[in-house]
């Protein structure tokens, strides 16, 4: 039987682990939350498939996603979001194609549609955003990992493990728990792939980024 987690991925304070290729997370053609075991909630025809070599759900129209309501996702202070992601051509007019959004609690993961850069979001800190720290990805040519991971006072972003910071004043005190991939309205759609998501309720060291990129990358490069 296959291991539910791969065994270099960091567990502490994991709150919330779905992967395309792991067995235990896609069962009858549904996404499976590997931390609760509950179903994540399918709408549209987001399609299980391959990109650039990865098993991956594909997001090619417009209200394709996929969302629950039981996963224990409750940060105070710190949080991580984690994704490998496969941008394509958008299939929406809009700002941004939406990659994890934590319902209630306010933060995002998103794809900046005009400027190609990972989005950072997150309600009560100050600015609460968008922080676009880092670099432009390249569309319908390569799998990309992203962490965007909030640390008291200090946002981090990770692209391929080329981090860049700065501060966002504050700390967040919201909870929520409700967790939306791959859209959060039509103008939000994500064009592409979304094979990993994981969400910590706490700040990742550097360290333990590099552990989970580490743990998958041959996956996708």
């Amino acid at each position: 039987m296959s291991a539910k987690f791969s065994p270099s991925i960091v567990r502490d304070g994991l709150a919330f682990h779905v992967d395309a290729a792991n067995p235990n997370s896609v069962v009858s053609n549904e996404w499976i939350d590997l931390i609760s075991g509950g179903t994540v909630t399918k709408t549209g025809t987001p399609s299980l498939t391959t990109l650039g070599g990865a098993t991956t759900w594909r997001f090619t129209a417009t209200n394709q996603f996929f969302e629950n309501s039981f996963a224990k996702v409750t940060p105070y202070k710190e949080l991580t979001i984690e994704a490998w992601i496969y941008p394509e051509t958008d299939v929406s007019s809009g700002d941004r194609g939406a990659i994890v959004r934590i319902h209630g609690q306010g933060a995002y993961m998103s794809y900046n549609k005009s400027t190609n850069k990972l989005s950072s979001y997150w309600y009560g800190t100050n600015p609460e955003g968008y922080h676009e720290f880092g670099s432009a990805m390249t569309r319908n040519s390569s799998w990309y990992h992203l962490c965007s991971v909030w640390a008291h006072n200090n946002l981090y972003q990770y692209q391929n493990m080329t981090v860049t910071s700065g501060s966002v004043g504050g700390e967040n005190y919201l909870t929520g728990t409700n967790v939306e991939i791959g859209m959060e309205s039509t103008d939000r759609q994500f064009a592409g792939g979304i094979a990993v998501v994981r969400i910590y309720n706490r700040a990742l060291a550097q360290n333990e980024v590099q552990q989970n990129f580490n743990a998958e990358r041959k996956r996708f490069q």
